[in-house]
């Protein structure tokens, strides 16, 4: 009993010591002046850290807090280039061209999208001598995602390699949002998407490469596509949904339903509101072969597509489509 107890205070102790650093470390950064080049920030940050792992995220924080996501009018109305080669060496060298001069422009404006955050970051860390890479692949944001009919490379995130081990990060997602309603980018630090769990990351980020996944099982695509929306607070929480509880949730005939998870926040609140109904209702558990069931319930028929959104406490964590079960009307 002792040891275990002894071990938990030595772990939170850790924990609180490297949130500690990291607060010195961003605060530093974000304090830093206007350079005249990312050669210039990237000695500035070799300079005043000599950890690899304090420069890199020295330059992650100073990448979120720094640049802007947005298209400028020239990125908006530039053509594409055409690229003439006779080699694959001399296609690789043209892009690799291509993307330095498109880095450049994005550190002299500030402005960038997803791509040019992942260039800089990857720039930076291969200036510090770490082994680092762009990763392609499609993301899940939104509930209509769940259809999975995009499967366009649509977003770019990095991983850096650090103590013998590969690290995923997105410096685009965790320096904001973006908001449906508003139709623009929210500019807002989420933690979450800095050296992201795997098995997390994989939520919402599908490498166009399965080894980037970094998992032992790598996720299908069809099961990336048929799971719910997973919001930060979700992991922040440490709930964990049970895996064959699928993103679209089918109400019975009765306007019900279940919810499973293997594990629930503890000794926190859970409600859930239907899009479209004022109320927001609690969710009660009930325990049920190691797992944690709770029944939802809508008042009417599903006149449109609605989905269904779950809170702990007032963080929204989950969001499923609804889907009024289909009856046969000759009967089987």
């Amino acid at each position: 009993m002792f040891k275990s107890l002894f071990i938990i205070v030595l772990l939170l102790s850790c924990f609180q010591l490297h949130s500690q650093e990291f607060d010195t470390i961003d605060a530093k950064v974000k304090n830093y002046p206007d350079f005249s080049s990312i050669e210039a920030l990237s000695f500035r940050i070799k300079k005043d850290f000599k950890k690899k792992e304090d420069r890199i995220r020295a330059a992650f924080i100073w990448l979120t807090a720094t640049i802007e996501y947005k298209r400028t009018l020239d990125d908006l109305f530039a053509s594409n280039p055409s690229l003439i080669h006779y080699t694959e060496k001399g296609k690789n060298d043209q892009i690799n061209k291509h993307d330095l001069k498109q880095m450049r422009k994005a550190f002299a404006s500030k402005k960038g999208v997803c791509k040019e955050y992942s260039l800089l970051l990857d720039f930076l860390y291969k200036d510090f001598g770490l082994q680092s890479r762009i990763i392609y692949g499609v993301t899940k944001t939104d509930i209509k995602d769940l259809e999975g009919k995009s499967l366009v490379k649509n977003h770019t995130w990095n991983a850096v390699e650090l103590g013998g081990e590969w690290h995923l990060m997105d410096p685009t997602w965790a320096s904001g949002q973006f908001n449906q309603d508003s139709r623009k980018f929210v500019k807002k630090y989420t933690e979450h998407f800095y050296f992201t769990a795997p098995e997390a990351f994989v939520k919402d980020h599908f490498p166009s490469e399965p080894i980037w996944q970094l998992l032992d099982q790598p996720v299908k695509l069809s099961t990336f596509f048929s799971a719910p929306i997973f919001f930060p607070d979700y992991f922040q929480n440490r709930l964990k949904l049970a895996p064959e509880t699928k993103g679209t949730i089918v109400l019975t005939e009765k306007n019900k339903s279940f919810i499973k998870f293997t594990q629930l926040a503890d000794k926190k609140e859970v409600y859930y509101k239907i899009e479209g109904d004022k109320q927001i209702r609690k969710m009660y558990f009930r325990k049920k072969n190691n797992a944690y069931v709770s029944k939802i319930k809508f008042r009417k028929r599903l006149g449109a597509q609605r989905y269904l959104t779950i809170f702990v406490e007032n963080k929204a964590v989950l969001n499923f489509k609804l889907k009024q079960q289909t009856t046969n009307p000759m009967g089987s």
